[in-house]
C-alpha cells in the first residue's frame, strides 16, 4: 500500500507527540506522588534524628526509661516540643520565599504553638500518635497510637552503646482523600493538555507536512516534463530553506539540459553542413571523372586529394574533441621555459607570416617566469592561434605578439590590424563549430579555438577573445606562475 509522505509525516508527528505526553504524564503523576509522599514524611526523618538525640539526654539523666512509661505527659512533651521545633524551623527556611500575608499566618501559628497544644485529628494520625519507643532489644516500652505498616527506626545511643530505638510510622499518601484528589485534578488537567496538544499538534504536522510536500509534489511535476524533453519548465518555491535550493539547482539542470540539447542539435546540423560541402565537391569531382568529362590526371587527383584532407581533418578534430569530453585530458604537468616555446612557435610559422607579407612584432620581459603544464598541449594551443593569424589577418597587415609578467600571473598578448569581429561573435568564437563570416571564415571547420579552450581551462588558465586596439581581433592568455 502506497502511503503519502504528508500522511508519514503526520503520522510521525503525532506518534512522538503522543508518546512525549505519555511519558510526561506518567512522570508527572509519579514525581508528584513522590514529592507529596516526601513533603510529608520528610520533616518526621528529621524530628526523629533530633528525637533520638533527646531521648539519649533523658537515658543518660535517668538511666531507664520507667519515667516515660510513667508519665505519659513528658512523653507527649518531648515529643511535640521537638516536632514543632523542626516543623517552624522548616517554615522558618521558607519564609524568606513568602509574601508579607504569608509571614504574618506564619507568625500567629508560632504564637499559637507555645499554647497547650490540642490532639489534632489527621487520617494518617499526628507525629505523636504515630511514635514508638522501643528498648535496645526492640521490645515495646511505649507502643503507637496509630499503628503504621511501614515504620522508620532511629537508634538511641549513650556513649556509642544503643539504649533504645524511637520510631515513627510513615504515611501512606494514598490513604489520603486530599492526595487523591489532588492526583484526579492533576490526571484532569493531563488529560485536556493531551487533548489540546494533539489538536495542536495536528494542525502544525498539517501545516509543516503541506509545506515539505508541495515543492516535492512541483519537482515531480518538473522531472516528468523533463521526461518529455520540456526543459523550460521552471519551479517556483516559496521558502527560504533547502527545498528553496534544490528547485533552484533543478531550475538550473532543466536550463542546462536545454542549451545541451540546443548545442546537441546545432552540433549535429554544423557537423552535417561541414561534411556536406566537401562531400559534394568530391562527389561532383569522381562523377566528372566516371562521366568522362574530365581528364582523371595528376592534377583532378590532386584535387580530390585535397578533398580527402579537408574532411580527414574535419574528422580529426572532431574526434579529439569527442575524446577530451569523454576521457578528460590527458597531460604531463611539468615545469617550462614558456618564452623559449613562444619563441619557437614564431619561428615555426615565420614563413606563413612572409607568405602573406604579415609584419610580426615580438615583445617581453627579460626574464620569464616558469610555468608549470604540458609543453606539448601548449604548444597546441600556440600553434592554433598563430595558425589562424596567418590565415585570417588581411595580407600585408600586423600582427603584436607580447607577454606581460605580473606578480601573481602572466599574459600573452596575441593582436592583429584586422578585419575584426562583430561584438556578438566575440564570446562565440571558442564555441565549437563556429565561424566569424566572411572575412574570418576561411576554410577551417571552427574547430582549433574550441580545443585550444578545452586545454587551456584543463591547465586552470584563462583565454578569451577581446577587440583589439589596433582594429582587429585580441586573444588574451591567462596563466599562473610556478
Amino acid at each position: 500500500m502506497k502511503i503519502k509522505i504528508a500522511y508519514k509525516i503526520i503520522s510521525l508527528n503525532l506518534g512522538i507527540i503522543a508518546f512525549l505526553m505519555i511519558l510526561f504524564s506518567t512522570f508527572s503523576y509519579f514525581s508528584s506522588r513522590s514529592m507529596f509522599s516526601d513533603a510529608l514524611n520528610g520533616i518526621d526523618d528529621d524530628v526523629i534524628e533530633f528525637l533520638a538525640e533527646d531521648l539519649s539526654q533523658h537515658h543518660t539523666s535517668h538511666g531507664n526509661w520507667d519515667v516515660l512509661v510513667a508519665s505519659p505527659e513528658l512523653w507527649e512533651k518531648i515529643i511535640n516540643e521537638r516536632f514543632f521545633a523542626v516543623f517552624f524551623a522548616r517554615i522558618e527556611e521558607a519564609r524568606q520565599r513568602m509574601t508579607e500575608e504569608e509571614r504574618t499566618y506564619v507568625d500567629e501559628m508560632a504564637a499559637k504553638s507555645t499554647a497547650p497544644q490540642p490532639k489534632w485529628e489527621f487520617p494518617f494520625g499526628t507525629f505523636l500518635q504515630r511514635s514508638t519507643l522501643l528498648d535496645k532489644d526492640k521490645n515495646v516500652v511505649i507502643p503507637a497510637e496509630i499503628a503504621t505498616q511501614d515504620v522508620n527506626y532511629q537508634k538511641i545511643k549513650v556513649q556509642g552503646q544503643v539504649v533504645g530505638w524511637v520510631g515513627v510510622g510513615t504515611i501512606n499518601v494514598n490513604a489520603l482523600p486530599l492526595a487523591n484528589y489532588f492526583y484526579q485534578q492533576q490526571m484532569h488537567i493531563m488529560f485536556w493538555v493531551v487533548i489540546i496538544g494533539g489538536v495542536i499538534a495536528s494542525l502544525v504536522s498539517i501545516f509543516l507536512s503541506h509545506q515539505i510536500t508541495s515543492p516535492i509534489k512541483k519537482l515531480t511535476v518538473g522531472a516528468k516534463e523533463i521526461a518529455k524533453r520540456n526543459y523550460l519548465n521552471s519551479i517556483e518555491v516559496d521558502s527560504r530553506d533547502e527545498l528553496k535550493e534544490l528547485a533552484n539547482s533543478f531550475n538550473a539542470l532543466s536550463h542546462e539540459l536545454y542549451l545541451f540539447e540546443q548545442r546537441q542539435k546545432q552540433w549535429l546540423g554544423d557537423i552535417a553542413h561541414e561534411l556536406r560541402t566537401p562531400v559534394a565537391i568530391l562527389i561532383a569531382e569522381i562523377s566528372a571523372i566516371c562521366d568522362n568529362l574530365t581528364k582523371c590526371d595528376i592534377e583532378s587527383v590532386s584535387s580530390l586529394k585535397q578533398d580527402v584532407l579537408q574532411i580527414q581533418r574535419l574528422v580529426e578534430d572532431l574526434h579529439e574533441l569527442s575524446r577530451l569530453d569523454e576521457e578528460g585530458l590527458s597531460f604531463v604537468k611539468a615545469p617550462f621555459d614558456f618564452i623559449e616555446l613562444l619563441k619557437l612557435q614564431l619561428m615555426h610559422f615565420d614563413h606563413k607570416f612572409k607568405r602573406r607579407d604579415l609584419t610580426v612584432h615580438f615583445s617581453t620581459e627579460e626574464t620569464s617566469p616558469l610555468v608549470i603544464g604540458d609543453s606539448d598541449r601548449v604548444t597546441q594551443v600556440l600553434h592554433n592561434l598563430f595558425d589562424n593569424c596567418a590565415k585570417y589577418t588581411e595580407v600585408g597587415g600586423t600582427v603584436w605578439v607580447s607577454f606581460v609578467q605580473y606578480s601573481e600571473y602572466s599574459e600573452l598578448l596575441i593582436e592583429d590590424s584586422g578585419p575584426g569581429v562583430s561584438d556578438d561573435s566575440l564570446h562565440r568564437l571558442f564555441d565549437r563549430l563556429y565561424r566569424e563570416s566572411p572575412s574570418r571564415s576561411g576554410s577551417g571547420a571552427g574547430l582549433g579555438l574550441a580545443i585550444c579552450k578545452k586545454i587551456v581551462i584543463t591547465h586552470d588558465w584563462q583565454i578569451k577573445a577581446e577587440r583589439s586596439q589596433y582594429g582587429g581581433l585580441l586573444v588574451r592568455l591567462t596563466m599562473g606562475h610556478l
